[in-house]
């Protein structure tokens, strides 16, 4: 556990700039160096989604979801143009296609951004050529910008906290994390890092990165399965969930329980076990929906609406309770939950005054 707490340390440390900002909200003197960009609210307008990358379930069903609704909002007349761009998860060509985005002058741009820093200095350039800015999922520390996201701190907790409770405090676990260095990834993993810190008898036995992607899990815990690792529960930020499930199933070991991130595919081998032995997992969602929620709220501000400088969006924790709910939905997909205007304007007006609605 000494190394396991070292490794804590030196995450949250380096996470402290972005908590001041993110954690609850901006203080009211960074939201006096607030996205400054003028507002039009007639429109038509136009919108520019700058995504990281798109190799994962949940950044390929985000990609959807986004178009999904800027079309909506194009049949409304409130969009003219929606163009999307792919980084390919490198910083320079995300800077390089922000650069191209601010040529073309949208008034709205939406980033899931590369690093929580390095595009802060191209996205002062976006705000200061009159472009709002929403970041999104992988947060920027840039004061300028809106944010929009889940509370990924809170999202760990929760995880880690449900294998606690199916571990009864104790045992060997595997830690799956998402993409090295993402700021998501780093969030999520400050979250169960606290939890579990406080359980001396929960040993992290291994770990690896598999970028939230199922097939890359799937194959890394197959590996290490052929080791003849033995654990008692597997703690997943993503869509890694699914793809640790079949190589263990592959494998022929059986399943112990696996934290996930709520892959359609893996809620089903849940549901499946669940009748067949009484086998339980848990899961916290972060719907990829969140890009869409995003361009929501953009275009409240587009059109003059007041909207806080951090708005969180509700978690979706799936237990065997309402485990059903989920299990129709494509089973590539991470498990989703599009969110019309209005609830999206509901959610704004509740951050507004102050309340603090953490599960939907």
């Amino acid at each position: 556990m000494g190394t396991f707490r070292r490794r804590y340390r030196s995450v949250a440390m380096a996470l402290a700039s972005l908590m001041l900002l993110a954690g609850c909200g901006l203080s009211a003197a960074a939201g006096s160096t607030a996205n400054t960009a003028s507002a039009s609210h007639q429109g038509p307008f136009k919108v520019a989604f700058s995504n990281a990358f798109i190799d994962s379930n949940f950044r390929v069903q985000e990609q959807k979801d986004m178009q999904t609704v800027a079309n909506e909002f194009v049949k409304q007349g409130l969009i003219s143009s929606y163009t999307a761009y792919n980084a390919n998860n490198s910083v320079s060509t995300q800077i390089s296609q922000i650069n191209d985005i601010i040529q073309n002058h949208p008034n709205l741009l939406i980033v899931d951004a590369t690093s929580a820093t390095a595009l802060n200095p191209v996205i002062q350039k976006a705000v200061q050529a009159g472009i709002k800015v929403i970041s999104v999922n992988d947060l920027v520390t840039s004061p300028y910008v809106t944010r929009v996201n889940v509370n990924y701190i809170e999202y760990g907790k929760l995880a880690a906290q449900g294998l606690v409770k199916l571990l009864h405090g104790k045992g060997n676990i595997v830690s799956v994390r998402g993409d090295p260095g993402l700021p998501a990834d780093v969030t999520i993993w400050t979250g169960e890092a606290d939890v579990l810190n406080h359980y001396p008898n929960i040993h992290i036995v291994s770990t690896f990165w598999a970028d939230w992607n199922p097939p890359t899990a799937e194959a890394k815990m197959a590996s290490l399965l052929a080791t003849g690792i033995k654990f008692n529960g597997v703690i997943t930020q993503g869509g890694e969930a699914w793809g640790v499930a079949k190589a263990m199933i592959n494998a022929h070991r059986p399943l112990v329980p696996i934290i996930g991130g709520g892959t359609v595919g893996f809620l089903q081998i849940w549901n499946h076990y669940r009748k067949l032995d009484g086998y339980n997992a848990y899961t916290v969602g972060n719907p990829p929906a969140l890009a869409s929620y995003a361009l929501e709220v953009g275009m409240m501000e587009l059109q003059g609406m007041k909207v806080p400088k951090f708005v969180t969006i509700p978690l979706v924790p799936v237990t065997d309770q309402n485990l059903s709910q989920y299990l129709n939905q494509p089973i590539a997909n991470r498990f989703d939950q599009l969110r019309s205007y209005s609830n999206i304007q509901g959610i704004v007006k509740e951050e507004l005054a102050g309340k603090k609605v953490p599960f939907s």
